[in-house]
């Protein structure tokens, strides 16, 4: 039997080589890539850790805020029980007792607002950590100090920061990521 072009039907293997240039080049595209990919990981991991210590510090935030609302909401509401027994008394009059009222109901306002944006940071860390359920908390560390004191770093933290110690839990939080 023979094939169209008049030559019979061979069995062969044909294989190309390309210059040497070539390999040379893609094992170096190989390297590059996996470099890069190597930073972008280091990248990602750095950008979770951030959001990570964002989170917890807005928590902070958000339970100091919380507690000092609750402070003041209490107060407020002491106040407004002793103005209306004042009221009652004929010692002041109907505006002030309305007026204390109404500072009674805006500090309540205020401390249901700080409780959900409490909510809504513990929820977030919770997210980032991996445990969207729990009850997370970061302690008296913010009350105690006074302030928040990130890990100093040289390339933000000015010299003040430098020479205080890192929050306790922060530092423990941080252990978790590496």
């Amino acid at each position: 039997m023979e094939s169209p072009t008049g030559a019979f039907y061979t069995l062969g293997a044909q294989q190309t080589f390309e210059f040497p240039t070539v390999y040379t080049r893609q094992a170096q595209v190989g390297r590059a890539q996996v470099t890069l990919a190597q930073r972008n990981q280091q990248i990602s991991r750095n950008t979770v850790q951030r959001e990570v210590r964002l989170s917890y510090l807005a928590l902070q935030i958000a339970e100091a805020q919380q507690r000092q609302l609750a402070s003041q909401d209490s107060l407020l509401r002491t106040l407004a029980a002793a103005s209306e027994r004042l009221y009652n008394a004929g010692e002041v009059d109907y505006l002030q007792r309305v007026s204390t009222e109404a500072e009674s109901r805006q500090a309540a306002n205020r401390l249901q607002q700080a409780t959900a944006d409490r909510r809504a940071a513990q929820a977030r860390l919770g997210l980032l950590l991996g445990q969207p359920t729990a009850e997370l908390a970061t302690g008296p560390d913010l009350m105690a100090l006074g302030t928040v004191v990130l890990p100093p770093t040289n390339a933000v933290a000015p010299p003040i920061a430098r020479s205080c110690k890192p929050i306790r839990s922060w530092r423990l939080l941080y252990k978790t990521l590496r």
